[in-house]
C-alpha cells in the first residue's frame, strides 16, 4: 500500500508539472503575439524598479514587466499591482482551485442543480439535456432518445451548447427547430444531435434587458464577475462587460467581441476594446455611446455572485458569466472554474485584478513555494 501511494504521488507530480509547462508555454506564446502592444509602453526607470521591488518583496523574485506593459497599453494607466497572467494561470489558479474538483464542477449541466435555489437569481430553463449519453427532460427525468427528439422537434428558437470541455463561445449555437429541422442552420435534428454527440444542453434563449439591448441587440451581452475568498471574506475583481459586434450572435472576446469596464454602480467606462486593441467610444454597429451609460442590477449581481460562491465548495476563485434579462432579472449563464483569465478585467479597467489584496496573493504563492 505504501508503494502504491508513493507511485500515485509521483504520477500526480508529473501530471501537475505537465499542466504547468503546458500552461506556461501557452502564456509565453500569447504574450509574444501581442509584442506590438507591449512595445507601445515605455516604463521609466523608477516604474520598472518599483514593479520589480514589489514582486521581489512579496513574491520572492523579480518578474518581467511585459504583462504590466500589455495591460497599460489599453487604458494608459500605470499600476504596479497588475497581476501577470502567467503567474495567475500557472501558480495561483491551481493553488486556489484544486484541478480535480474544478474539472468536475465545471460541467455546465450542474448550474441549475447548484444555484437554482438562490433568491432573485434566474437560470435559463433546460429543454433537454444529454450527460454521457443519458437523456433528461427539463425536469431532470431520465428519458429515451426518442422522447428527447419528440420534445425538440418543434421547440423553436433555442440555445444548444456543450457542457464539458468548451470555452470562449466554442460549441454554442442558436437553433430554430421546426418539424424536426433546424431552419436556422439548415440541419436535420439527427445532423444537429450528431454534431454535438454527448454532453450538451438545450436551453431557452435569454434576451437582454432594454438597457443592454440599446448597446447591441444581436448577441447576448454578458458580465464577467470574478469572486475570490480571503480569510473568510468574499471579494470581486473589476467587472467587465462583453459585447458582440459585426452581426455576430456571441459576445466572446476571442470570437471578435469587445469588452468594457463597468463600475459597481453599473456605469460603463468611456472606451471598449477588442483583444488586439481596437478602441471604441461607441458601438461600431449601433453607434451607441458607452460613456456614462448605466445598467441597472449590477449591485444585485455582485451580491448574487457572492451567494453563488458560497454554494460552491472547495474553490476559492470563480468566474461567473451573468446578464440582466428582458424582465430585468439577474441571470446566470455560465460558471468558469478551470482555465480562468484575469487579463481582460485589468486591461479594461486599468486596475489590478486583486487591488489591495495583491500583496496577500503574492505572499500566498511565496509561502506555498517555501512550504510554509
Amino acid at each position: 500500500m505504501k508503494l502504491i501511494k508513493i507511485i500515485g504521488t509521483i504520477i500526480r507530480k508529473i501530471y501537475n508539472f505537465y499542466l504547468y509547462y503546458k500552461t506556461y508555454r501557452y502564456e509565453i506564446k500569447n504574450i509574444n503575439k501581442k509584442q506590438n502592444l507591449v512595445k507601445k509602453v515605455k516604463l521609466n526607470q523608477k516604474q520598472e524598479q518599483e514593479i520589480k521591488n514589489f514582486y521581489l518583496d512579496n513574491y520572492g523574485k523579480q518578474i518581467s514587466t511585459k504583462w504590466h506593459r500589455l495591460y497599460q497599453s489599453y487604458t494608459g494607466i500605470y499600476n504596479k499591482d497588475y497581476f501577470p497572467e502567467i503567474i495567475f494561470s500557472t501558480e495561483l489558479e491551481p493553488l486556489l482551485c484544486d484541478r480535480a474538483i474544478s474539472k468536475q464542477l465545471t460541467d455546465k449541466s450542474l448550474v441549475e442543480l447548484l444555484y437554482s435555489n438562490i433568491d432573485k437569481l434566474y437560470i435559463p430553463k433546460t429543454i433537454i439535456l444529454n450527460c454521457s449519453g443519458v437523456w433528461y427532460d427539463g425536469n431532470r427525468n431520465i428519458i429515451t432518445r426518442e422522447k428527447a427528439f419528440k420534445i425538440l422537434e418543434n421547440t423553436g428558437r433555442r440555445v444548444i451548447k456543450k457542457t464539458i470541455d468548451s470555452s470562449s463561445g466554442r460549441d454554442v449555437m442558436i437553433i430554430n427547430i421546426k418539424d424536426a429541422y433546424d431552419i436556422k442552420n439548415n440541419l436535420s435534428l439527427e445532423e444537429l444531435i450528431e454534431k454535438f454527440n454527448d454532453n450538451f444542453i438545450v436551453q431557452e434563449v435569454v434576451e437582454n434587458s432594454k438597457e443592454i439591448s440599446q448597446i447591441y441587440p444581436k448577441s447576448l451581452n454578458t458580465f464577467r464577475v470574478m469572486t475570490y475568498i480571503i480569510e473568510g471574506k468574499l471579494y470581486h475583481m473589476p467587472i467587465t462587460m462583453r459585447i458582440g459586434k459585426g452581426d455576430k450572435e456571441v459576445d466572446n472576446i476571442h470570437a471578435g467581441g469587445m469588452f468594457i469596464n463597468v463600475s459597481d454602480k453599473g456605469v460603463l467606462n468611456e472606451k471598449a476594446f477588442t483583444e488586439y486593441q481596437n478602441v471604441y467610444t461607441e458601438h461600431p454597429d449601433t453607434k451607441f455611446v458607452f460613456k456614462g451609460h448605466r445598467i441597472s442590477g449590477i449591485k444585485e449581481m455582485i451580491e448574487i455572485a457572492y451567494k453563488c460562491h458560497s454554494k460552491t465548495p472547495h474553490l476559492k476563485l470563480i468566474s461567473w458569466d451573468f446578464t440582466i434579462n428582458k424582465k430585468n432579472q439577474v441571470t446566470l449563464i455560465e460558471v468558469n472554474l478551470d482555465g480562468q483569465s484575469i487579463w481582460f478585467p485589468q486591461m479594461a479597467s486599468g486596475k489590478s485584478a486583486f487591488g489591495e489584496n495583491t500583496k496577500y496573493m503574492l505572499n500566498l504563492l511565496k509561502q506555498n513555494k517555501s512550504g510554509k
